[in-house]
């Protein structure tokens, strides 16, 4: 569906010996994912379409040959750049320096610019998810549709914790999961109708996992390790178990519509 051809890996591996930033190829489970959204948010030729915290463009890439226009807006210009080689559409900008905001203020787009605004996997690396959110809302057009993807933390506390610390691990940019509740809330305190709610379960063998990641050794194996103590005791709530002698785990990824 997006597997990258020969010169685009070409473009990622050069971007990634140049800037020292790993650029995640999605797997069968994520390009999934993307698909569905798509069809959840019933995307169609006459749609404009901002997809926010983008990262390399895969829900762009699979978008811009079915809507009218893709824009995409991140804040990682390796990133942006690797989107720029794989879209032919309508790029942004970067915010860059951590002491501005991440995604939370947009001045490039005016109100009410977009038919569709789609944010995937982007909302657990927010500092402040309610106000990207408000600006995602700002920008749609009135009867517009929102899309809010991500993997979902368990109702207890400290499970939730323990999963935080393991994504943050992993993705220097975690910073935090939300619960279902919490994006319900999100969602309903900006005046969005949610229309559709569906749960995909990821499930992964915890080496297939790692490997997404472009992480060194001794982070994988402290994080392997962590997975294992939760083995009997699953605080996290992420159904950890041994299958044939290995270890695998399951995430839940969930997929917010909301109508303006």
């Amino acid at each position: 569906m997006v597997v990258l051809e020969e010169q685009l890996m070409k473009a990622r591996d050069d971007l990634m010996a140049e800037s020292g930033v790993f650029i995640p190829v999605p797997d069968a489970k994520e390009e999934a994912i993307i698909e569905r959204i798509f069809d959840l948010a019933k995307v169609t030729g006459r749609h404009k379409v901002l997809d926010v915290a983008c990262g390399a463009g895969y829900f762009s890439r699979y978008v811009e040959p079915r809507c009218q226009r893709i824009t995409g807006v991140d804040d990682n210009p390796v990133l942006l750049a690797f989107f720029r080689e794989g879209i032919a559409a309508t790029y942004t900008f970067s915010l860059g320096a951590d002491d501005l905001p991440h995604l939370e203020h947009m001045p490039n787009y005016s109100d009410e610019s977009f038919n569709v605004v789609v944010c995937q996997s982007g909302f657990r690396k927010q500092k402040n998810p309610a106000a990207v959110l408000s600006e995602m809302f700002r920008v749609l057009v009135p009867g517009g549709t929102i899309c809010v993807a991500d993997i979902v933390g368990t109702t207890d506390s400290d499970g939730r914790r323990q999963h935080n610390e393991l994504l943050q691990l992993v993705e220097a940019d975690h910073k935090d999961l939300l619960t279902i509740e919490g994006y319900e809330k999100l969602l309903q305190d900006v005046d969005i109708t949610i229309t559709g709610r569906e749960e995909i379960e990821l499930d992964y063998g915890v080496g297939e996992w790692l490997g997404k990641f472009g992480i060194d050794d001794t982070v994988a194996e402290k994080a392997r390790e962590m997975i294992a103590g939760w083995l009997g005791d699953d605080a996290p709530d992420l159904d950890v178990r041994e299958e044939n002698g290995a270890i695998r785990f399951r995430q839940r990824f969930e997929v917010f519509i909301g109508q303006k």
